[in-house]
């Protein structure tokens, strides 16, 4: 008898899995939305029964933060056998899928009715994330984990995640104050199933802009955890490297033109953590170029306004001289993109903390007149920033490397991405 209940029980369970695949269904409105049926299934693969389903705009997470609305647009819960039901309004659009179960929970990015056909919700054990801030912190009062619904108070003592999806996520910390509410990114985590992490390395400043940590990997920014489409790039006369999203990693193409390459990659640094490592090789026959950086264009076609910032600050190690630029729409246009705000770095062996002034950014080559070309007005539409290892400061054939951590923009936050 024990024999047959078992074979029962296998053959329900074949066929919840068998109806679980994510077909979208039009809702015959010609409006647009499509109907998804789904089912959510547990770590051990047994139906998610009356899991809490929040359906949040990928794109519009940021704004509805800013603006203080709720992030959710559409919640559900998951029936007796695990079916979900819930509608996307707009074809078009990028959703996030937060599912929360009693010990177990999922944040599925950036989903559409085309990808997810044939698939399925399955959850992993809860993860627990706490800690406190890195220095002093008078006015952060809220954090809040990218793309989700997950938030905590931050109290004297810290702050405390106590259940949350294993995800990837950039850090924000949100200010309450009668004049205005501020947010800015405080750091970047990466949470594993059925692990605590403790953090005690989060910045408590508002207008303290994290490019990234690579605490996540090379791959999207920790600006690109609230806004998609914002990742790492490396390209050269002979090659490029750009980030999939798909198959998350970074895919890497060579040429045969040249013996010029170049590549990006996370690495362990020093303190015990990860960092960005730019490699390059000149080609010394031909007119090579190599380039690491992320453009701001996936915020704003028209360029990003950093004209507030005072500086940067990196930590960084390597071999060579890179140019930090920073690509204007104006000067771009102007120079027919032979001249950026830069300033040229000279790399050693030792892992040192820069902080470099805006005052030392100049206009390289110099073939328009600095007066005419001033950053304060040029840097309200900052296209790309980008690292780059020139013929001019460097040896052609030599191995070139840039290993960065931990990339501010000083006093600048996140209200001025718009």
């Amino acid at each position: 008898m024990q024999i047959i209940n078992a074979l029962l029980l296998i053959t329900q369970l074949m066929l919840v899995f068998l109806s679980c695949g994510l077909e979208p269904v039009s809702d015959g409105g010609g409006s647009g939305t499509e109907t998804v049926n789904a089912l959510a299934c547990l770590s051990d693969g047994t139906p998610a029964r009356g899991a809490l389903v929040q359906v949040i705009d990928a794109n519009g997470w940021l704004d509805s933060i800013k603006s203080g609305s709720s992030v959710v647009v559409q919640q559900t819960v998951a029936d007796s056998q695990g079916h979900i039901k819930f509608s996307l309004q707009d074809k078009s659009k990028s959703y996030n899928i937060q599912i929360d179960h009693n010990q177990e929970g999922s944040l599925v990015r950036s989903i559409t009715t085309e990808s997810i056909k044939d698939d399925t919700f399955r959850l992993n054990t809860y993860s627990m994330y706490s800690g406190k801030f890195e220095g002093q912190n008078d006015s952060i009062k809220e954090l809040l984990l990218s793309g989700s619904n997950y938030r905590a108070a931050v109290l004297s003592n810290g702050f405390i995640f106590s259940k949350v999806a294993p995800e990837a996520y950039t850090v924000i910390g949100k200010t309450f104050n009668q004049v205005s509410l501020e947010i800015g990114i405080c750091g970047g985590i990466t949470l594993k199933p059925g692990k605590t992490t403790i953090d005690t390395t989060l910045s408590g400043s508002i207008n303290h802009l994290l490019i990234d940590d690579f605490e996540n990997g090379v791959n999207t920014t920790a600006i690109g955890k609230l806004i998609p489409n914002l990742s790492w790039y490396a390209v050269s006369d002979n090659g490029s490297c750009f980030y999939n999203k798909i198959i998350d990693k970074i895919e890497t193409t060579q040429g045969t033109n040249s013996q010029s390459y170049v590549s990006i990659a996370a690495v362990p640094i020093d303190n015990g953590g990860t960092a960005m490592q730019f490699a390059a090789v000149l080609d010394k026959a031909n007119a090579p170029y190599a380039v690491a950086g992320v453009s701001m264009t996936g915020i704003n076609p028209a360029g990003v306004d950093i004209s507030a910032m005072t500086g940067f600050s990196f930590r960084a190690k390597g071999k060579g001289i890179v140019w930090v630029r920073f690509e204007t729409q104006n000067l771009i246009s102007a120079t027919k993109g032979l001249s950026n705000y830069t300033y040229l770095l000279s790399l050693t062996d030792t892992l040192r903390d820069y902080r470099i002034s805006v005052d030392s950014l100049h206009i390289v080559p110099n073939i328009q007149s600095p007066d005419q070309y001033i950053w304060a007005n040029d840097a309200r539409n900052l296209i790309d920033i980008e690292f780059e290892f020139s013929t001019q400061t460097n040896t052609r054939g030599d191995t070139l490397r840039f290993i960065i951590d931990d990339f501010y923009l000083e006093n600048i936050g996140l209200n001025a991405l718009k």
